[in-house]
């Protein structure tokens, strides 16, 4: 998670969601906030341009979710 956290403080890359855990059984705004980012079911990879709006979203579901930074 600590890797996620350096890669979100970047400005201006692209990032690689990928889903990790499920989910069952979270809250639905969390839920809602992973189906906007193109998340549905576990091993989902999304590729994402980081902006502000981004940002926010992926601190929002950060312990379900790995990034990795896409050149």
């Amino acid at each position: 998670m600590e890797n996620n956290r350096k890669i979100i403080s970047k400005n201006n890359i692209n990032v690689q969601v990928f889903l990790v855990r499920s989910l069952i059984g979270k809250l639905n705004k969390k839920v809602k906030v992973l189906k906007a980012l193109g998340l549905n079911k576990i091993g989902d990879k999304k590729v994402h341009f980081l902006n502000e709006s981004i940002k926010g979203m992926l601190n929002e579901t950060i312990n379900m979710i790995l990034l990795s930074e896409v050149m």
